[in-house]
């Protein structure tokens, strides 16, 4: 595939963002600026990001925008809602017209603050055998639905993605275990004057 200097750019964009260190490496924040990135690279009007747990292969909600209140955080079981089936099945899906009024889809749509989505496109997220998650974006009624060829770029950008997301994990995971060990020392410091001190 031959990228374009503007998706190169993007493809940029979201390796840093992997790598971002210090305050700005809060889960939340690195979640949502991951997804920011990509509902604007296909713009779209909102979007939500999954992260498989290890429990079960459970979904967590990591990132959303135009989702309500209490929806990031929350935890759906495998197969579940639109994510959940797509990470069953393994593979992307494009949904087009009045998803509300599709009775196979319904009751898997999650609840969203405005109008509900048009157009949608989803795709698990997937690094070699294993599926870390999976990702939406979509448009509201009166802007360009998404097509097949919309949903093929998709398909071929999502290594990247899968890449950003497989490598935002190792970094948060790593911050975890400084932030542990930090704790440990300060807590063995202690120890170490508590023994030193007068009396001891």
């Amino acid at each position: 595939m031959m990228l374009d200097e503007q998706e190169q750019r993007w493809i940029y964009s979201l390796y840093r963002l992997g790598r971002v260190t210090g305050e700005a490496a809060k889960p939340s924040i690195m979640w949502r600026h991951l997804l920011e990135n990509i509902v604007h690279a296909f713009k779209a009007s909102s979007g939500c990001l999954a992260e498989t747990q290890n429990v079960q292969g459970r979904l967590k909600i990591q990132a959303g925008i135009g989702l309500p209140e209490g929806v990031v955080g929350s935890e759906m079981a495998a197969g579940a809602g639109i994510l959940g089936l797509v990470v069953l099945e393994g593979k992307p899906r494009l949904l087009n017209g009045n998803l509300s009024q599709d009775q196979k889809l319904a009751d898997r749509l999650p609840q969203r603050r405005g109008p509900p989505p048009w157009s949608a496109m989803c795709w698990p997220l997937i690094i070699e055998d294993r599926i870390l998650g999976a990702i939406s974006v979509n448009r509201v009624q009166g802007v360009e639905a998404f097509s097949e060829n919309d949903l093929e770029r998709g398909r071929q950008l999502i290594e990247f993605i899968s890449l950003a997301v497989e490598n935002m994990q190792l970094n948060l995971k790593l911050h975890q275990q400084l932030a542990d060990l930090k704790e440990e020392n300060q807590a063995l410091h202690a120890e170490v004057e508590k023994l030193r001190a007068p009396g001891n």
